[in-house]
């Protein structure tokens, strides 16, 4: 029964846009590729004034905080490379945010160690095989001069997160205004022409009746 009425799911849009005057997926697609560009052309100004603002807002808004996150982050390793005299920029992302809390890798080893003999305090190969998946070498090696320095480090990281993430937010936003620019001008599309869409669904079956007035 779940599989039947997915079936149906995702083939009922085939069906029904197979039916409906082209003028109106045309209609839909426009306000979906340029939200608000569909309601404008069939004469409906006003309506497609919100789906225009918001994209005027959101996409310079997701552009700028998408620079801003690969800007930080490009910040923050130079900040670093500078201020342990070595260059980070191809250091794994994990090894760069353990850079964030400690001053130095031997202080993250030095913790790593503690770590493993209070994971397993009677298993030496336990605590061995601990100590060489997590211990970082010397050849990945750092040291801040000083705690403010490594602070200042993590806060440019911190940013370069901050900004990543609203930037994901922002471009959700613009996807549903496509959406939703989209599915408003099915309807009003629809309307205009004098389509109607009819359905009737049980359980075992769903009519589909499409009328056309002229």
């Amino acid at each position: 029964m779940i599989k039947k009425l997915l079936i149906i799911f995702l083939l009922l849009p085939l069906f029904v846009f197979s039916e409906f005057n082209k003028d109106i997926i045309k209609d839909t697609g426009k306000s979906f590729i340029l939200p608000g560009y569909g309601l404008w052309e069939l004469d409906r100004k006003l309506n497609s004034l919100p789906y225009i603002v918001f994209e005027t807002v959101l996409v310079p808004a997701f552009v700028y905080l998408s620079y801003s996150s690969v800007k930080t982050g490009e910040d923050a390793l130079n900040f670093a490379s500078y201020s342990i005299s070595t260059n980070v920029s191809n250091y794994p992302d994990k090894l760069l945010t353990k850079m964030e809390f400690y001053n130095s890798y031997k202080d993250y080893n030095t913790k790593i160690i503690s770590q493993a003999r209070a994971y397993y305090p009677d298993d030496y190969e336990k605590q061995m095989e601990y100590i060489n998946e997590n211990i970082v070498s010397d050849s990945l090696g750092w040291e801040f001069p000083s705690d403010s320095i490594r602070m200042i480090y993590s806060d440019m990281r911190k940013r370069q997160r901050e900004f990543k993430q609203f930037s994901y937010y922002t471009l959700f936003f613009v996807a549903m205004n496509h959406i939703a620019g989209a599915v408003n001008t099915f309807f009003v599309s629809k309307d205009l022409r004098n389509i109607h869409l009819k359905t009737e669904g049980q359980l075992d079956r769903i009519n589909l009746k499409i009328g056309v007035n002229f």
